[in-house]
């Protein structure tokens, strides 16, 4: 055992809780919290909060033991031991039932039918001032926004099973920290699909089986690239075809991150660079991959709709 985890060990023993241990381990490695933030891509603000155990600073339990875990692997200490220390010191809040509804609106029927016709009337009559102001303030400008206008932060992914709903990076990091690498090796793909006369591959499909649409205004590229082949000597091409919203961090054989952010569906992302490439998807199933144009499957390596997935 090493000096920084043997120091972590007494640290948390004396606290009960994880964040004296991961604080004084990162001091011994010599790292700011800066520094540390940028590594585990989090905001320095949340690693704060991790080492001060300020929990309810934070997105919830999932999310926390998440960061705890890819903190402790990042300073050497074990994983393990830290997240179940915060496991046993997180109070889970029991479930309130709820009123019995069906009474309290039996007894004040004619009460609830008063307020609503007049809270409809409130409403109503704000939307229709809003209306006119708007029409004063913004010269009869279109209300509607485009589609790549909407913030990242308000758009949820959803898991096949109804649970799970990634909004930011910082989710999709929580929710890869634990993943085991699926690693997929080169002479493992299959042989490239076959292309038509003009060079396009195969419709892309979505989960359900429906022909997506690509949005050719939509096609985004990493380094410059040739139609067929690695762009460079020496780099390999990877073809990302969202067939629907997928949150993805993908960084090269450098270490460098190359693509991130929320895709939606009928994009295509196109990239080049050194292999091996390590790819964070969040909503796994809503993504195709090609890897010099050949199709690479990742459905074994997806779970619960996330996979984190080393290809080359």
């Amino acid at each position: 055992m090493s000096e920084i985890q043997a120091a972590a060990g007494e640290a948390a023993e004396q606290s009960g809780l994880p964040g004296a241990a991961l604080k004084q381990a990162r001091e011994q490695q010599g790292w700011n919290i800066a520094e540390v933030a940028g590594k585990l891509h989090l905001t320095e603000s949340a690693v704060a909060s991790l080492e001060a155990d300020r929990y309810e600073d934070l997105p919830g339990v999932t999310f926390v033991r998440g960061y705890i875990r890819a903190y402790a692997k990042l300073l050497g200490l074990d994983p393990d031991v830290l997240a179940r220390q915060y496991s046993q010191t997180t109070v889970t809040e029991p479930v309130r039932a709820l009123p019995d509804l069906g009474r309290t609106v039996a007894r004040s029927r004619s009460r609830g039918r008063l307020l609503v016709t007049l809270l409809l009337l409130v409403v109503i009559g704000a939307l229709v001032a809003g209306y006119f102001w708007w029409q004063d303030g913004q010269g009869g400008k279109s209300l509607s926004l485009d589609a790549e206008e909407t913030p990242f932060s308000q758009v949820e992914i959803e898991r096949v099973d109804g649970t799970l709903y990634i909004q930011s990076l910082d989710e999709l990091d929580a929710y890869t920290a634990d993943l085991e690498v699926a690693e997929i090796a080169l002479d493992s793909l299959q042989s490239a699909l076959p292309f038509d006369d003009e060079g396009a591959a195969d419709e892309p499909v979505s989960a359900e089986g429906e022909p997506v649409a690509v949005n050719a205004d939509a096609v985004a590229a990493g380094t410059e690239q040739a139609a067929d082949g690695p762009a460079v000597a020496g780099k390999h091409r990877l073809e990302l075809i969202f067939t629907d919203e997928c949150w993805i961090r993908i960084t090269d054989g450098t270490g460098a991150e190359v693509a991130s952010g929320l895709r939606k569906a009928g994009e295509v992302l196109q990239l080049s660079g050194d292999t091996p490439f390590e790819l964070h998807l969040g909503n796994a199933s809503g993504v195709q991959l090609r890897f010099n144009g050949q199709p690479v499957d990742i459905h074994s390596s997806i779970r619960g709709n996330v996979a984190r997935i080393k290809l080359g």
